[in-house]
C-alpha cells in the first residue's frame, strides 16, 4: 500500500481509492466518518480484516471429514 500511495502522489491518481472515496461508493460514508489521510486508511484496513474474519471463520470452525482411503 504505501508504494500505491506514492504512485498516486506521483501521478496525482487515486488507484484503489487510498486518497479519497468515489462518489456514489461504499466507501464514501467512510471517508465522511473518519476524513481523509491516516485515519480512513486504517478504517479500511480494519474493515477489510473483519470482512475477512467474516469469511474465512466458518472454515476454520466446521471439522473436516476424514478421508475415506485413511
Amino acid at each position: 500500500m504505501p508504494f500505491v500511495l506514492w504512485v498516486n502522489a506521483r501521478l496525482q491518481t487515486n488507484f484503489f481509492f487510498l486518497n479519497t472515496a468515489a462518489p456514489g461508493s461504499p466507501l464514501e460514508p467512510l471517508q465522511h466518518m473518519f476524513g481523509h489521510g491516516a485515519l480512513y486508511i486504517s478504517v479500511i484496513i480494519m474493515l477489510l480484516g473483519v470482512l475477512w474474519m467474516v469469511m474465512y471463520l466458518p472454515w476454520t470452525l466446521v471439522p473436516r471429514p476424514k478421508p475415506i482411503w485413511a
